[in-house]
């Protein structure tokens, strides 16, 4: 047995001693979303009664945040910069605390704290050299372990090996717990018609060659989906997901064009469902990299031909971008969206796309507003959006004075609502 077989052994304890490793802990860091260690955190639910005030730090999509029913408020105190949907209820109760913060700058937020107590973290079995992956999530997971005074990682044989800078040796990690279930899914929802169109419209705005970046959710599945008629395409994105791992297979993406990391796939979290955790482990076009290196300006400055592409709740006459806030509740974070959007806008032969439908609740409200909605905020502002797609076209907004830019997104609009955007804004 070699010295770092030896350690793991040593190390390794139940899911309730691990629990009772933190309970004098203040700040933990979880890893994100698909990523965090249930089996661990379940056990420290099951001893809430013995915690008090405990804070935990997360991106919380795709996460089942066990940690945050009402009944547990006095004893744990959800901090994320991005919520899961099923978190809406109780951040609005105030009981999950929402951090305004982006994701390129979470990792230094967390060396910032006065002490982040630990790290809770999910990885691979170890391989023969006594590293483990960090398998879905690298983004600020790798730099909390890096940071914490102490280390738990759950082993789970159904993380994927996922390659680039996402490996801990065994001796930079405390204590290690078996994993009691697989890797969470999460499943993409189904694409409109109405979205299909507005895919139609974005892939107008990308050349073959150029590199992209998308989100989550119906509307970057259908642009993903159309993606796949173009050409030489490259990956620098946030989250790598079904959509991506389609497009890719489609042989749309050759990554040869990108001017930096060349040949990869760059990201930074895997989330999706248990096809794309086996299509990402151990695949060499597919690199982690934290989120200080995916999203940060100087190294998306450098990619050639970006172009951004990013949703919205809402957007307002002169491009301000609402993605957070719907009836001034939270619904979402900021994530990467300013980072890329920011960076794309800045960059010469790179593009801020928001791609969103032009109504919601089928048809009764429009998504481009006279003015941002009572308690929304400004997730993107205007200076950074190059251009505005909906199913009825393309708003190009960048060298724009206000009144040009409000043309462009009244004739962007849902026709039923045109007349009464350009009597507000125009007068007539």
């Amino acid at each position: 047995m070699s010295k770092w077989q030896a350690r793991v052994q040593e190390r390794l304890i139940s899911p309730e001693e691990a629990a009772a490793k933190v309970r004098n802990a203040r700040h933990i860091a979880l890893a994100s979303g698909c990523s965090e260690p249930t089996t661990v955190l379940n056990a420290v639910v099951r001893k809430a009664s013995q915690f008090r005030g405990l804070r935990f730090y997360n991106m919380a999509l795709g996460s089942a945040c066990p940690y945050a029913a009402n009944d547990l408020a006095e004893n744990f105190r959800l901090v994320t910069i991005l919520p899961d949907p099923s978190l809406r209820e109780v951040i609005n109760r105030g009981i999950v605390e929402y951090l305004p913060v982006s994701l390129s700058a979470f990792p230094a937020y967390l060396r910032r704290l006065p002490t982040l107590d630990a790290a809770l973290i999910q990885v691979s079995p170890p391989d023969r050299h006594g590293y483990c992956s960090l398998g879905l999530s690298v983004d600020y997971t790798r730099s909390a372990a890096l940071t914490a005074d102490l280390v738990i990682a759950e082993i789970n044989a159904e993380t994927p090996r996922t390659l680039g800078e996402s490996f801990l040796h065994v001796s930079q990690i405390d204590y290690f717990v078996h994993a009691g279930q697989g890797c969470r899914e999460f499943l993409e929802a189904p694409v409109s018609d109405v979205e299909r169109r507005v895919a139609e419209h974005v892939v107008e705005l990308v050349p073959n060659g150029s590199t992209v970046q998308f989100g989550i959710g119906s509307i970057a599945r259908a642009i993903a989906d159309k993606l796949q008629e173009k050409e030489e395409l490259g990956i620098h994105t946030g989250i790598f997901t079904d959509a991506v791992m389609d497009l890719v297979e489609s042989g749309a993406v050759s990554n040869r064009h990108k001017g930096i990391d060349t040949y990869k796939c760059i990201v930074t979290q895997v989330l999706g469902s248990t096809k794309l955790y086996q299509y990402v482990s151990d695949n060499p076009g597919v690199e982690m990299r934290p989120c200080d290196y995916t999203h940060n300006y100087s190294v998306l400055t450098q990619l050639e031909n970006f172009v951004a592409i990013n949703s919205a709740v809402e957007v307002d006459l002169s491009g301000q971008v609402n993605a957070e806030y719907v009836n001034g509740k939270q619904i979402s974070g900021t994530g990467g969206q300013l980072d890329f959007m920011h960076a794309a806008s800045q960059s010469s032969k790179a593009k801020s796309v928001i791609a969103l439908t032009s109504t919601a609740a089928s048809g009764k409200i429009s998504r481009i507003v006279h003015n941002m909605s009572p308690g929304a905020v400004v997730s993107t502002p205007r200076v950074d959006v190059d251009y505005v797609v909906t199913e009825f076209g393309i708003a190009s907004l960048s060298d724009k004075t206000i009144r040009e830019r409000t043309e462009e997104l009244i004739a962007v609009a849902h026709p039923a609502f045109r007349k009464q955007l350009s009597s507000l804004a125009l007068g007539g």
